[in-house]
């Protein structure tokens, strides 16, 4: 069985993509339609194997690229195919995308993604022409806290995974200018002399398309 979820539709073809349930985890599924006619041009599964559903899998379609392009986290690696009539793309492997998940923020018709590490590192990247690349680095989106150093010094030292600093929240939008920006928003746990506050951090980057 196929559950079909989510529609890509260019000048010539409609993608309709989805999950079809294997054995031990899901396989993308793509179905091409003529969006002239809605003739069924080719349907098949695309080499893969989904754990989490509709969250490990998104398709981007700027203008700027020729072909839409399919990405989708395996096993902690980032994959993606160009969608064409036929389907006969090969997937490809994002280098340096080893223990990473993707996060969809909304930004897909301009190409834009983010991959998170498991340190909880954030990078954007975005599906130019043909190749997608990494083009901003969330600067200290690694969780960490201060400590000192040694008992007799003022020198701090980042211990990495604390809940000092949230988990991250990323998310996009578009100005009146149709300009892309995407924001990081966390919690930040500082301690007074008293008592504990907290914060929220927000940071967002603005985009060029």
């Amino acid at each position: 069985m196929v559950i079909l979820e989510r529609l890509t539709v260019t000048d010539s073809t409609v993608y309709a993509i989805g999950l079809a349930k294997s054995f031990a985890s899901y396989t993308l599924h793509v179905t091409a339609l003529s969006s002239e006619t809605g003739e069924l041009l080719t349907t098949r599964n695309i080499p893969s194997s989904i754990e989490n559903g509709s969250d490990d899998f998104f398709a981007l379609y700027p203008p700027t690229s020729e072909d839409p392009r399919l990405v989708w986290v395996e096993k902690g690696v980032v994959k993606s195919v160009a969608l064409t009539q036929k389907l006969t793309n090969k997937p490809q492997s994002l280098r340096g995308s080893t223990n990473a998940r993707i996060v969809d923020v909304g930004l897909s018709e301009y190409g834009l993604f983010v991959v998170r590490k498991e340190d909880g590192s954030a990078s954007v990247f975005k599906l130019n022409q043909n190749a997608i690349e990494s083009i901003w680095d969330f600067a200290d989106s690694v969780s960490c806290y201060i400590i000192a150093f040694q008992a007799f010094a003022e020198i701090p030292v980042l211990q990495a995974n604390s809940n000092m600093i949230s988990d991250s929240m990323y998310t996009g939008a578009v100005d009146k200018q149709g300009n892309p920006y995407i924001g990081r928003m966390y919690w930040s746990f500082t301690l007074q002399v008293r008592d504990r506050n907290s914060c929220v951090g927000l940071i967002c980057h603005k985009l060029s398309t």
